[in-house]
C-alpha cells in the first residue's frame, strides 16, 4: 500500500508537469525557448556522460557509476539514471530528435549547436555500451540506404542522404575503436553477455522476457482492477512464491514492457483509456502537422513525434511508464500541439474577418451598359 500511494503521487506529479507546460508555454517565442533548453538539456547530460567516462581512466573515482566493464576503470556511462539503459533510453530520445530538426534545418535553432550537440550525444549514447540503444541508432540510419537505392534507380542522387550514410559508417567505426582501445577484441564477449550469443549466458534477454510474461499472468488473475503501478512486484512476487515486503527485494520483480505493465496495473477497462490516451497523443499532432501552414511547427511537431515513437519503442524493453523524462516529452508535445491549434484558430479567424462580399458581376455590368 505505502509502494502504490508513492507511485499515486509520482503519477499526479507527471499528471501536473504536463498541465502547468501547456498553460505556461502557450505563444510560438515560448516554445521555441523552452524546445532550446529541451535539447541543451541532452547536450549536457552527454557531456557529463563523457565526464563520468574519462575520470575513472585517469585515476579518479567512478562519479554515480552504476556498473562497470573493467572495475574501477572503464565504466558503463549512465549519467544520473540507475543503469546504463535507462540513459540511452533518455538520450535516444534527444537524438532522434536532433537528427530530425537538422535534416529539415529547422529555422528556429543553430545548425552547429545542434550538429555539435548530436555528436556529443553519440558519444554517449555509444559509452552507455546499452545495446538496445545502439540497435535504435541502427534502426533510425536503415532507411537512408533504402532510399540511396531508390534515388539512384531514378537517376537521382542526394547529398543529405550520402552524408548519413556515411555518419552510419563513422557511427560503427566508433563502435569498432571503443571495444579495440578500451575492452580489446579479445574479451568481445563481455558485449554480447547476457544475450546468449558468443557462447554467453542469456540471462539479460531471458530476465526481461521472463519478465514480461510474468507481467501478463498476473494481469490474468486480476484482469478488471489490476495491481496499481506498486502492487505489481507484490503480485509477481506471489507469482513465484516470493513475499516482497522491502523496497529491495521489489526491484527484482518490476514489471517489464510498459503496455504490459499498466495493463497488470490498472485492469482491462483502465488500459483502454490509456491506449486511447496514447493513440490521440500520436494521431492528432502528426495530423495537425501535415495541416498546418506554419513550416516551423510542423516540422517541430513531426520531430517531436518521430523522437516520442522512438522512445515508445525502446520502452517495451524496460520498465516503468512514470519516468519524468517520458511525461516531460510529453508535456512539450501537448504545449507545442496546443499553440499550433491556437495559431491554426487565429488564422482562419482572421481569414473570416477579412472576407469580402462577393461583387454582383452581372448588375454591376448592366448599370454599366445603361
Amino acid at each position: 500500500m505505502v509502494r502504490n500511494i508513492g507511485y499515486a503521487f509520482w503519477l499526479c506529479f507527471n499528471v501536473l508537469l504536463v498541465f502547468a507546460t501547456v498553460q505556461l508555454f502557450d505563444t510560438p517565442e515560448k516554445i521555441r525557448k523552452l524546445c532550446q533548453v529541451y535539447l541543451f538539456s541532452f547536450f549536457a547530460m552527454s557531456l557529463f556522460g563523457l565526464v563520468q567516462f574519462a575520470i575513472p581512466l585517469i585515476g579518479g573515482p567512478g562519479i554515480y557509476v552504476e556498473q562497470w566493464f573493467i572495475q574501477d576503470k572503464v565504466a558503463r556511462v549512465n549519467g544520473f539514471s540507475y543503469e546504463p539503459s535507462y540513459y540511452a533510453t533518455y538520450l535516444l530520445t534527444g537524438w532522434c530528435l536532433h537528427m530530425y530538426l537538422i535534416e529539415v534545418k529547422h529555422s528556429w535553432f543553430n545548425q552547429k549547436f545542434l550538429k555539435t550537440s548530436l555528436f556529443f550525444i553519440t558519444i554517449g549514447m555509444v559509452l552507455s555500451t546499452s545495446r538496445m540503444g545502439w540497435l535504435f541508432l541502427v534502426v533510425w540510419f536503415l532507411r537512408f540506404p533504402l532510399m540511396i537505392l531508390i534515388n539512384f534507380v531514378r537517376g537521382e542522387l542526394k547529398k543529405i542522404h550520402l552524408y548519413y550514410l556515411l555518419g552510419v559508417s563513422g557511427l560503427i567505426a566508433s563502435l569498432v575503436l571503443f571495444v579495440y582501445a578500451f575492452i580489446g577484441f579479445d574479451n568481445l564477449e563481455i558485449i554480447f553477455a547476457g544475450l546468449g550469443i558468443m557462447d554467453t549466458s542469456a540471462h539479460s534477454s531471458a530476465t526481461r522476457w521472463e519478465g514480461m510474461l510474468d507481467t501478463l499472468e498476473v494481469f490474468l488473475k486480476s484482469p478488471l482492477i489490476g495491481y496499481g503501478l506498486g502492487g505489481i512486484s507484490y503480485a509477481i512476487g506471489n507469482l513465484n512464491g516470493i513475499k516482497v515486503d522491502s523496497l529491495e527485494l521489489a526491484k527484482l520483480y518490476e514489471g517489464v514492457c510498459i503496455y504490459a505493465e499498466v495493463l497488470a496495473a490498472s485492469g482491462f477497462v483502465g488500459f483502454l483509456f490509456f491506449i486511447y490516451y496514447q493513440f490521440v497523443l500520436i494521431y492528432r499532432p502528426l495530423k495537425l502537422a501535415l495541416q498546418t501552414r506554419s513550416q516551423d511547427f510542423k516540422y517541430l511537431l513531426k520531430g517531436l513525434m518521430y523522437s516520442f515513437l522512438f522512445l515508445l519503442a525502446i520502452l517495451q524493453l524496460n520498465q516503468n511508464i512514470l519516468r519524468p523524462y517520458f511525461w516531460m516529452h510529453v508535456a512539450i508535445i501537448s504545449a507545442a500541439y496546443y499553440c499550433t491549434k491556437q495559431l491554426e484558430w487565429q488564422k482562419q479567424k482572421t481569414i473570416q474577418e477579412v472576407h469580402v462580399e462577393p461583387v454582383n458581376l452581372s448588375s454591376t455590368t448592366e448599370k454599366i451598359f445603361t
